[in-house]
């Protein structure tokens, strides 16, 4: 977990990762772009998680 500020205190925690696996596509429309993976990326999640953007 990382500590951030909230009105200059470090109260704030930040989930954190260094081997998340990313994947990305980029969509015109309904039509495919672009679309890739990569294995050992960084992640940092701030706030709720919700369901992946469709």
């Amino acid at each position: 977990m990382l500590r951030a500020p909230i009105n200059g205190l470090l109260s704030r925690r930040i989930a954190e990762s260094i081997d998340a696996t990313l994947r990305v596509r980029i969509r015109a429309g309904v039509s495919m772009r672009w679309s890739g993976e990569a294995g050992n990326a960084g992640l940092e999640v701030a706030g709720e998680i919700g369901s992946p953007a469709r």
